[in-house]
């Protein structure tokens, strides 16, 4: 059978015409489906057999006309429709065809007066039967999936959703001439009702369900609409953005200002206000960031293209050179490194460094462009912004020299996650945007409505419903207008009705999706459309998305726009963007779910088509965002897991795209949420999941998180199965060979070896990313081992396949090579030399950049400049600790400790050690006990023999390594010389000198033999004793390690020049 869309009767499928009313069945549309919010009540009459066994069949059918007509006529008094009747139940649904902003509150009002309407049924039955009639009442509310015949309000009993089974369900559990309603229904009318709490064990259900007894309704509020109007009550808000601009203007300085305020309380109108006056003697260019996923740099992406002049779909070489010329009007070689650095930094062409490199070169192109006019740089919605964009932000300010407003606004919410943003700036701002107080309220309504009686009636109860939230003003005055309540005659706005039958709910979501349910078919399908995309949209993306499914698409969203739905997007000739997130949410989950998802994956081909494959970059991160939605979207619609499966390995490679960039810019929090997201995708058995395990696990181990990082290396190795490629059996053998010689007393010595084999061979047939990271983990073995110089082998191999790769990894690579040279063979000398080169290939002001000079900074202190060393250090702890990069913070305490031991200063090393061995602590780190033996020998030196006893035990009962064991043997034996039993310490002294002669730790063999010649001078052994220091100088002058060959000279003089 046929249902005509115009009067919802029933045709024979071959009827060209519907035979109640005659409109052509051919003209109809495919029935498309909506999600919508209603609220649904559920009647049924108690007792309806007794009734049936009593009354004659012919007055019964009487009765239950006029039982049923009763309860119609109140359900349609207000403003519900009945879905259907069931033998003696009623199913009423409060939300079709339009909805109300207090539908649930209707929805109750109808269930009272429904009783009242019963009362008046029993009064007519025959008296001398001594009959009544009783029912019960379940109110839910909830979402549901209506055909577009409900639409137009004939209802064929398609609303489909579990929000009806639950009303039944609270049906039967309501007591006799009861109403029960549940969570969702109480939160939307609690300020109209009162009610009792109840906990109900629903069938079907598996958990308890809350709900609520009606005890009686009270009056309601009314509701009011948004316009345009001038800003309202943010002087002192406008004027400070004004000074900050000002100074930044006058001084020639870089300020950086964020403007707080909760949602709708006006932050973006209050700085496109002042954006627009500054407009006039300054470029103002501007970036967002979004609201979902990993896209971290597309702000920068943004801005970039702004402040040269191209659209943010250029990429490549023409966004490379535009940087470049905006740079210098005669670029060189070296500002066409800074200008790919730049778009490499903002995904607009591939990586050339990592993302904090760029920042002095982001702030150079803003000194650029501020040559000639002024520049105010905004980024909205900072709350949503990642940490490395936070960074960046920071660091871009810092490093701007000229007339430049950074100005970004947030909720609150991001000094929850990020308490230390901008603390760090000399001279940053806040500018807090308070809710409006009442005066002001009704001054915005006045503005909106102009003077009159219209404003006048409706601002008691706009004011009271908003409660100084600008934006609820707006919407519940364009409420009033789209409902014919509000209509502008004869140049003033006028009220046509009485609008206390209309209630606004307590949530602007109920306001929006009342509104956008008045819109027209082609209206609601153009916002659904640009509600995929996200808040900001293009003409250019919605008409390929459309598919002509909207006739007229430019006309439809001029429409839209007229609407006060959609605005103009300032920075891009065709672009738009919703009013404000709560308008594109709304529209979002009103659209169905398998619409959502075929929209979702085709908007990913479209990207991917724009950008001609290339799915570099920011691109691979929105690609991989909106094939991520369609998959979960469709698995909840109940796709099986072959249907999925494709879908599923696209979003997740793309995601995997997206955390290798993020990894090799060291942003590792991003890396980790994009690579578990992919992983999310993957089914148990998927032939990529060992490989990505692999990869979150080294992300985990760069990140100090030593405990999450063996767990995900566990189910990587599980999910290595016999059949997997060699290339994945291989980085998962290596893999867990590291953590077995780091966390579960493998030999480490014999471990070396087979690494090198294994990476080896992966070299043969692999290549890129995967091969260096298998010598990095190689590299690291070698280092625990006590194997510097073969680690220093397998890290130049890391570089050099770094630099052939692209170099996205190189100042990773150069950084573990310095560390892993700087305690084996290699002179001093030439580690400085080594630690130079690598810092002139890391871009300045960045962390890799930090951690290169914390090397140094060590081999300064070993070259016995310790004004430079510490200084050197100094600057990079601070750096470290401003960019909340802890594991290079504690590295920074433990060289600084280091340079204080040779430098004599054991106070200051023993604080160093301290905030080493915490941090060590907290990362589940085995060297803490490494740290806790140096940190005993400092404090012996400064005569605290408890604490050294403590730190001295504690790292012998946690020696795992070699470095560990020399570090515990070492102490022990200086507390044993000191204040226990000489004897006892030459043996744990000759302990660690064996320990120590098995790898090449230079300075940990030197440090050694140094503690075995003093045990041996406290037992009577000076022979062997100076042979011993001997030993100890001749190691020392090799490395050239000049505080320590100083002191052993002086000593061996001493020994000389006292002969026993």
């Amino acid at each position: 059978m046929a249902a005509c869309m115009r009067c919802g009767s029933d045709s024979p499928p071959e009827a060209r015409f519907c035979m109640a009313c005659g409109f052509e069945l051919a003209r109809q549309a495919p029935r498309r489906t909506l999600r919508k919010t209603v609220t649904v009540v559920f009647t049924d009459l108690v007792g309806s057999t007794d009734v049936g066994e009593r009354l004659d069949p012919e007055a019964l059918r009487e009765v239950l006309a006029d039982y049923f007509a009763r309860m119609r006529a109140v359900i349609e008094h207000h403003g519900g429709l009945v879905e259907r009747l069931l033998g003696d139940a009623v199913l009423a649904v409060f939300g079709l065809p339009t909805a109300h902003e207090d539908d649930a509150l209707r929805a109750v009002r109808a269930a009272v007066d429904m009783r009242a309407a019963l009362a008046e049924v029993n009064e007519g039955l025959p008296a001398g039967l001594d009959l009544r009639i009783r029912a019960r009442t379940g109110i839910n509310t909830g979402e549901v999936l209506v055909a577009d015949d409900a639409l137009t309000g004939v209802m064929t009993g398609d609303v489909v959703g579990d929000v009806v089974n639950v009303a039944a369900r609270l049906e039967a559990a309501a007591d006799t001439d009861g109403i029960l309603i549940g969570e969702l229904t109480h939160r939307l009318v609690r300020d109209y009702v009162e009610s009792e709490p109840l906990t109900l064990r629903l069938k079907g259900k598996r958990d308890d369900v809350r709900a609520h007894r009606v005890l009686s309704v009270s009056d309601t509020r009314a509701l009011g609409r948004r316009l345009s109007a001038p800003l309202i009550g943010r002087q002192q808000e406008y004027d400070a953005l004004l000074a900050a601009f000002a100074t930044a203007r006058g001084d020639g300085v870089g300020q950086l200002v964020t403007v707080l305020g909760a949602a709708g309380s006006g932050k973006s109108r209050l700085v496109r206000d002042v954006t627009a006056a500054l407009a006039v003697e300054a470029k103002v260019v501007s970036g967002r960031c979004l609201p979902y996923g990993e896209i971290a740099m597309l702000p920068v992406a943004e801005v970039v293209t702004q402040l040269v002049g191209l659209g943010l779909d250029t990429t490549g070489a023409a966004v490379q050179h535009a940087v470049a010329r905006a740079l210098e009007d005669e670029p060189d070689d070296a500002t066409l490194i800074r200008a790919a650095r730049i778009a490499g930094a903002a995904g607009l062409g591939p990586l050339a460094g990592a993302v904090e490199d760029a920042a002095l070169d982001l702030a150079a192109l803003l000194v650029a462009s501020a040559r000639d006019q002024p520049v105010v740089v905004v980024i909205e919605d900072l709350h949503w912004a990642s940490e490395s964009l936070l960074d960046l932000l920071e660091a871009v300010a810092r490093g701007t020299t000229a007339a430049v407003l950074l100005l970004c606004t947030s909720r609150p919410d991001v000094l929850e996650t990020h308490p230390t943003w901008s603390a760090t700036i000399a001279d940053a701002a806040v500018v807090d945007v308070p809710l409006l107080d009442s005066d002001h309220s009704r001054l915005l309504i006045s503005e909106l409505l102009g003077a009159g009686d219209a404003a006048r009636d409706v601002t008691p109860s706009v004011v009271a419903v908003a409660e100084g939230n600008p934006l609820v003003v707006e919407e519940a005055l364009a409420m009033l207008i789209d409902d014919g309540l509000l209509v502008r005659r004869d140049g003033a706005w006028r009220l046509e009705t009485d609008i206390g039958d209309l209630r606004i709910p307590p949530t602007v979501d109920a306001i929006l999706a009342a509104r956008l349910d008045l819109l027209p078919p082609d209206e609601r399908r153009a916002a659904e459309l640009a509600a995929v995309v996200g808040k900001e949209f293009s003409r250019a993306e919605l008409g390929a998305l459309n598919a002509g499914e909207v006739p007229d698409l430019d006309a439809t969203l001029d429409a839209l726009w007229a609407k006060q739905l959609i605005d103009l997007e300032d920075q891009q000739p065709d672009g738009l963007r919703f009013h404000h997130i709560l308008v594109r949410d709304a529209v979002y989950a009103a659209t169905p779910k398998r619409r959502r998802a075929d929209l979702h994956g085709t908007y990913a081909d479209i990207v991917g088509a724009m950008v001609g494959g290339e799915l570099g970059g920011q691109f691979s991160e929105i690609v991989g965002e909106h094939l991520e939605r369609s998959f979960f979207l469709r698995r909840e619609l109940g796709a099986g897991k072959d249907a999925l499966r494709p879908l599923g390995s696209r979003a997740a490679q793309r995601l995997v795209d997206a955390g290798e960039r993020a990894t090799g810019s060291s942003d590792h929090g991003a890396a980790e949420r994009l690579l578990t997201r992919a992983l999310a995708l993957l089914d148990e058995a998927h032939p990529l999941r060992a490989s990505l395990l692999m990869d979150l696990s080294e992300v985990l181990h760069d990140m100090a998180q030593q405990a999450a990082a063996r767990d995900t290396l566990e189910r990587a190795i599980a999910a290595t199965g016999s059949g997997a490629a060699e290339d994945v059996q291989l980085r998962a053998e290596l893999a867990r060979i590291r953590s077995d010689v780091l966390y579960s007393d493998r030999e480490a010595t014999s471990a070396v070896s087979l690494m090198r084999d294994l990476a080896e061979r992966l070299e043969e047939i692999a290549d890129g990313r995967v091969v260096v990271r298998a010598w990095t983990t190689a590299a690291h073995v070698a280092y625990s081992a006590d194997k510097h110089d073969i680690g220093v082998d397998m890290m130049r191999r890391a570089v050099e396949h770094a630099r052939r790769t692209g170099g996205a990894e190189l100042p990773y690579c150069l950084v573990g090579l310095c560390e892993v040279a700087l305690w084996g063979s290699l002179p001093a000398l030439a580690l400085r030399d080594m630690c130079s080169a690598a810092i002139s290939e890391a871009q300045a002001g960045t962390l890799h950049a930090a951690a290169l000079e914390m090397k140094l900074g060590m081999v300064d202190g070993l070259l016995g400049d310790f004004e430079l060393a510490g200084a050197r250090l100094t600057n990079a702890l601070n750096f470290a600790e401003s960019h909340r990069a802890q594991v290079w913070v504690s590295d920074a305490h433990w060289k600084l400790g280091g340079c204080a031991v040779l430098a004599g200063d054991f106070e200051a090393a023993a604080a160093h050690l301290g905030r080493t061995r915490a941090l060590f602590h907290d990362f589940g780190e085995p060297s803490e006990a490494a740290v806790a033996a140096q940190q005993a020998v400092c404090f012996l030196r400064l005569g605290d023999v408890e604490q050294a006893r403590a730190g001295t035990d504690f790292a012998m009962a946690h020696q795992v390594d070699s470095e560990t064991r020399i570090a515990a043997r070492v102490a022990s034996a200086e507390l044993e010389i000191l204040v226990g039993d000489p004897v006892v310490g030459v043996a744990r002294a000759r302990d660690a000198v064996e320990v120590a002669e098995v790898g090449d730790d230079i300075l940990a063999l030197g440090d050694s033999l140094s503690v075995l010649g003093r045990a041996l001078l406290a037992t009577g052994g000076r022979h062997e004793a100076v042979s011993t220091f001997e030993r100890a100088l001749a190691v020392y002058e090799a490395k050239g390690v000049v505080p320590a060959v100083a002191a052993t000279r002086e000593l061996l003089a001493q020994m000389s020049a006292f002969p026993a």
